[in-house]
């Protein structure tokens, strides 16, 4: 027989031995045996079966009654175990090694030969995830320690092997005591170095040994310890510098999490990048790469930055893909796994949430069955379960959400930081449930497993907040169900309890605090429910921080829709009109806001400080230019545009330093937002669940007009009634639009106007008053100018005023602060009537040319291939008025990509806003949908007329729908024959007019038009 059958041989007669004696004893067997001796090669294997071999003979022996015992096979069996005790001590049989001295005396110094077995012990324990394997070395380690000195480099080696067996061991079995250990013995051994290199290998295994007893206990201060000793660690050279980068990066990811300090993560994302350079083990680069984009993952929950999402995707898969054959596969998994989850939830694109849960089934099942991570990934697979069954409705999808929950949560051994998040991601997986099938014994387990979550998460956890949500929404259906006021008081507290966990993403606190006060609101609470909805306001400067792109900005936002308007009515159920207008402003047009005060800003900073407003203008004009984070080519621009976003801020961190800007882009809060910037009412009609009401601003103040016959569930019938009219054009169209002009006139129109005293009918050659409406949520995509009783005089809104629009205050505050004569008209006129790809319009250069006609001579006039991109940028910011007459399109999902149509591409909304317009008067877009930007964020008016406000143009003419090439043409030129004589809203009012007689019975065809500012 060979080597290896000779050592199987031997092992199975002394695995049988313990049972029968005899296993060992025979000719054949000491044949077997001396043959084996006779290769020995002083390997350890060969060691252990022959000293175990004679150990049993003797054994046998005894057992049998013999006489005497073979003292050559003692002596034979204690040569062995001799090697065993110089080379692994673990492999003796019991209480063997505490006798070696006794047995085999003036043996050399075997620590160094003990230490590397014990660190074979710890890597073999790692890769087959066993803790006894550990222990084993844990064991041994503790002996080397016993017998050393101290004050040597050599000691304090053993010491950091010895805490990093007690930090593997505790990672596979959570016990406490061995964190604890871990963290005495690292420090011993940091104070025992002399070489201030070696010591600062060993301060880095502390300060991991610190982050692993945060994630036990959760002590903010074990990551202030491991920061403290981490930093003079990173400052060497040498191979291990990379981990050292490493592990202060993880304990500045943790601290982050913590205490959503931005530099600590900023850093740590720095840190990684380093790491993953100078690592030369493919086991290290992967391990940092996914760190990495768990960094990332993290920085994209607390701000939204979906640059970070597109790198935490990028470098999770560059980490699995050399990972594959490690035993750190399955972390890695689950790393990419949440990113592309985070992803779904941003793009909505089935095959990423399919990958998502295929990446953590993988990990599921190549995870060690008894480690400690496993229940981790059985929870996060329930979490991207239940967030694939919000898309699929498959019912085998959320079934498996709550088993996996159940058997994450049935794990022992977890700390309490990581139970709740998984009592609370099964908890929102039963209350999905229920929400699908009506099962009421789901809702109540749902309600129970919150309610664990909520008393095991920490305080100090920023995942406070989103587990305390879980519990309100959970209370919340269940109060629907069963109208219990216990549920609904409980459900409150819980959502205030999140908007208060300070250290949580804003959204999710601004989420909540408007939760709350929608349940406050309902249970008659409007002085509580005021409160709540201001601390959601207060948090929307966070939410649309302006490091964002408007893309992400926007995305946001659509989670706190209705809010301005929520707010405004629980202030007006407490009384309080002005307040409640000051609510509405601050919760509407939030992104306009932001883009008029950062103009403003500019503005200020160009007049002092030319240069750097351009260096910042040029940054912030790349930042826009996104891609989803899906395409493949993102990682490249994700990279660029987080370089940006930190040069930006430096940027921004230089204007600050600079007299007179230290509040540059900081939120402001307009001192006076309860008066009318006109010379006439301002009328905002506040569309809210619980009630809706008409504030009528005037020069003089705040005048509150309710309407009890309209209501939002209404609103938004009969608004979804009116967009399938204007879309379909079917034969009754005509008839359902006359519908809801008729209802808006019944519902809120006449007794608006009623209120403002505007009861006289005016011809369309008379100069009525004057009206500016500000309409909310599902109104403002319907034209309230043409609400009435077609055919009875005096009973419509045309009849008794002239109406223009305003997003918001603010917004005409500007507009009208912009308005001003301009002794020299520099008129632009631009038509494309043969678009590429789009359908021909005939009437576009009829149009243009009776425009022209109509203007000043020396207006330039850019017809088909002369429409150029570039050509009309060149030419708005140095035009007084504009005119195009072209397709443009509405992007719902993403306004801000909203376009005019020109000869070579598109004319978005974010480059229109981005211009610079001086001395204009006002533009007319005679286009489909210029003043519509669809039904997501009705409340932002982010359209391609608000895009001409934003550049410079104070008064615009746009349209709220699809409008017939021929009833634009006819538009266009009653409306310049009117503006030689009348402003642009008083021009469009009298078109109007004659108009609606000219198609008397399809409002379609004259009532798309609306006037648009001061």
């Amino acid at each position: 027989m060979d080597r290896g059958q000779l050592i199987a041989a031997l092992d199975e007669r002394i695995d049988r031995a313990a049972a029968d004696p005899t296993a060992v004893l025979g000719s054949p067997a000491l044949t077997e045996a001396l043959e084996l001796a006779r290769i020995d090669d002083g390997g350890l294997d060969i060691a252990y079966t022959l000293g175990m071999f004679f150990h049993y003979r003797q054994v046998a022996a005894e057992h049998l009654g013999a006489a005497e015992r073979d003292d050559r096979e003692i002596a034979a069996a204690l040569h062995h175990f001799r090697t065993l005790y110089r080379q692994a001590p673990d492999l003796l049989p019991p209480g063997l090694a505490e006798v070696g001295p006794q047995l085999w005396p003036g043996e050399e110094d075997l620590h160094p030969a003990w230490n590397s077995r014990a660190v074979q012990l710890i890597k073999e324990g790692r890769v087959r995830h066993d803790p006894r394997v550990v222990g084993d070395g844990v064991d041994l380690l503790r002996r080397v320690v016993a017998g050393c000195g101290t004050g040597s480099d050599k000691v304090a080696g053993y010491l950091a092997n010895l805490a990093l067996a007690l930090r593997v061991r505790f990672l596979m079995t959570d016990e406490d005591d061995d964190i604890t250990e871990a963290v005495e013995v690292g420090r011993r051994a940091v104070d025992t170095a002399v070489n201030e290199e070696t010591r600062g290998g060993f301060r880095s295994n502390l300060a991991v040994a610190y982050t692993a007893r945060f994630e036990r206990r959760g002590d903010a201060k074990d990551l202030d310890l491991a920061v403290e000793q981490l930093r003079p660690a990173v400052s060497g050279t040498g191979p291990t510098r990379a981990g050292r980068l490493s592990n202060l990066a993880a304990s500045l990811a943790s601290r982050f999490r913590i205490t959503g300090d931005r530099g600590d993560i900023d850093e740590a994302i720095g840190l990684f990048a380093q790491a993953v350079e100078l690592a030369e083990d493919p086991f290290a680069q992967a391990e940092y790469l996914s760190n990495r984009a768990a960094a990332y993952s993290s920085r994209y929950a607390q701000t939204g930055d979906t640059a970070d999402l597109g790198l935490a995707v990028a470098h999770g898969r560059q980490a699995v893909d050399r990972s594959e054959s490690l035993p750190v596969l399955p972390a890695m998994l689950n790393n990419l796994a949440l990113a592309l989850r985070s992803q779904y939830q941003r793009t909505g694109e089935q095959d990423v949430i399919d990958e998502s849960v295929g990446l953590l089934r993988r990990a599921v099942a190549e995870a060690p069955p008894g480690g400690v991570e496993r229940p981790r990934y059985l929870s996060n697979l329930c979490s991207a379960l239940r967030v694939r069954f919000d898309h699929t409705q498959i019912r085998p999808d959320i079934d498996e959400a709550v088993e996996r929950g159940r058997q994450a949560v049935a794990s022992s051994g977890v700390e309490k930081a990581e139970l709740a998040r998984y009592h609370s991601n099964l908890g929102a997986a039963l209350s999905k449930r229920f929400a699908a099938t009506g099962a009421h014994d789901d809702l109540d387990a749902a309600v129970a497993a919150e309610r664990r979550a909520a008393e095991l998460v920490p305080p100090q956890d920023p995942v406070r907040a989103t587990v305390l949500a879980n519990l309100g929404l959970a209370l919340r259906r269940r109060a629907e169900l069963r109208g219990a006021e216990e549920d609904l008081a409980e459900a409150a507290q819980a959502y205030h309890d999140s908007a208060a966990t300070v250290l949580a993403p804003p959204l999710v606190r601004a989420t909540s605090a408007q939760d709350c006060g929608e349940i406050q609101l309902g249970c008659g609470d409007a002085v509580a429910a005021v409160t709540s909805f201001e601390q959601a306001i207060g948090l929307i400067g966070e939410v649309t921080d302006s490091r964002l792109v408007t893309d992400d900005q926007q995305h946001h936002l659509t989670r706190l829709a209705g809010l301005g308007c929520a707010a405004a009515s629980a202030a007006l159920g407490n009384g309080e009109p002005v307040r409640a207008l000051a609510l509405l402003e601050r919760g509407r047009g939030i992104l306009l806001a932001q883009m008029l005060a950062i103009r403003s800003e500019l503005t200020d900073l160009r007049d002092r400080h030319e240069e750097l407003a351009e260096e910042w203008e040029q940054v912030q004009r790349e930042l826009n230019q996104t891609v989803s984070p899906a395409e493949p080519w993102a990682e490249n621009r994700a990279v660029r545009r987080s370089r940006l976003s930190e040069e930006r801020q430096r940027l921004v961190d230089r204007i600050r330093e600079l007299p007179g800007f230290t509040d540059f882009l900081l939120p402001k809060i307009a001192d006076d937002l309860a008066r009318s910037p006109v010379d006439g009412p301002v009328v905002a009609i506040n569309v809210a669940e619980h009630r809706c009401d008409a504030l009528v601003v005037y020069r003089s103040g705040v005048r509150l007009v309710p309407l009890p016959d309209l209501s939002r569930a209404e609103a938004t019938a009969q608004a979804n009634v009116f967009l399938t009219a204007v879309h379909d054009r079917a034969p009754d169209s005509d008839e359902r639009i006359g519908g809801v002009l008729h209802w808006m006139w019944e519902a809120f129109a006449e007794r608006i106007l009623d209120a403002l005293g505007m009861t006289d009918v005016y011809g369309a050659e008379q100069t009525p008053p004057r009206v500016w409406w500000m309409p909310t949520g599902a109104l403002s995509v319907l034209p309230i100018h043409a609400a009435g009783r077609p055919g009875v005089p005096g009973m419509t809104v045309l009849d008794r005023g002239v109406s223009s629009y305003t997003p918001t205050l603010r917004t005409l505050r500007q507009a009208h602060g912009q308005s001003r004569p301009t002794r020299e008209d520099r008129p632009l006129v631009v038509a494309v009537p043969e678009p590429g790809g789009e359908p021909p319009l005939p009437g576009a250069r009829r149009e243009a040319a009776r425009v022209t006609d109509r203007l000043p001579a020396g207006t330039v006039s850019l017809i088909d291939a002369e429409a150029t991109r570039e050509r009309v940028l060149r030419e708005l910011p140095h035009k007084t008025w504009a005119h195009f007459a072209c397709h443009a399109r509405t992007d719902p999902a993403n306004p801000f990509d909203s376009h005019l149509v020109v000869h070579d591409g598109d004319l978005k909304v974010r480059e229109i806003a981005e211009l610079r317009v001086s001395r204009a008067t006002g533009a007319y877009l005679s286009a489909c949908t210029t003043a519509f930007g669809g039904t997501g964020l009705v409340d932002e008016a982010i359209h391609i007329s608000s895009a001409f406000q934003l550049a410079g143009y104070p008064d615009v003419i746009g349209t709220l729908w699809r409008v017939k090439d021929i009833a634009a043409e006819h538009m266009a030129v009653g409306v310049y024959a009117e503006l030689a004589e009348q402003p642009p809203a008083q021009a469009l009012h009298t078109t109007l007019h004659r108009l609606r007689q000219r198609y008397a019975r399809s409002p379609y065809m004259w009532a798309s038009h609306i006037h648009i500012g001061p």
